[in-house]
């Protein structure tokens, strides 16, 4: 249909006679190019279906449990919140940042990677991050490889997450991550 439409255009407004053959055949090559790139770059996310905790719960002894949140504000600006606690619910460190994103989703990623940095300055060898995006707990969890800006945060959290003894990523609803999310904003 676009192959007719653009063969009816340059007919009447620029008085040419396309090859109709040829037109259709740019038209067929234009979407197998995209849907190749799509494949490659547009990864399908698969879902489960896991409860996620609604309050915050003690980490094991020994662990460090870090909450983060990411509140997106306009179109390149984000607020981060990331609150570390131990066994005890003591709490360690609690930090607020400002940062440029793209997408609420670049905003979410960059907060789990500033908060494995954190944890990787600070020297902490067993950490459990708890983050109410599930793209981002699937995406880290599934090591998904891509050629998004949003892949070489992904990328970079899984290089960095094997310097820990233990890492462990999860979901919590954003009601259990009401202190990261005060923190942000």
């Amino acid at each position: 249909m676009w192959a007719s439409w653009v063969c009816r255009n340059k007919i009447l407004f620029e008085q040419e006679c396309p090859h109709f053959g040829l037109v259709t055949a740019g038209f067929v090559k234009l979407i197998e190019d995209y849907c190749s790139y799509a494949k490659k770059v547009f990864m399908p996310i698969t879902r489960r279906k896991i409860r996620s905790p609604s309050s915050w719960t003690y980490p094991s002894s020994g662990c460090v449990k870090y909450n983060t949140y990411a509140y997106f504000i306009r179109i390149v600006a984000c607020a981060l919140g990331v609150v570390i606690r131990d066994d005890r619910e003591e709490l360690l460190i609690n930090i607020s940042k400002r940062m440029v994103a793209g997408s609420a989703e670049m905003a979410e990623t960059m907060a789990v990677r500033y908060e494995i940095q954190i944890a990787k300055r600070f020297g902490y060898q067993n950490i459990i991050v708890e983050t109410d995006s599930w793209n981002m707990v699937n995406n880290v969890r599934g090591w998904l490889i891509g050629y998004t800006p949003n892949h070489l945060f992904y990328k970079d959290i899984n290089m960095t997450r094997l310097y820990f003894n233990s890492f462990t990523i999860s979901h919590v609803k954003r009601v259990g991550n009401n202190v990261a999310h005060c923190v942000a904003i």
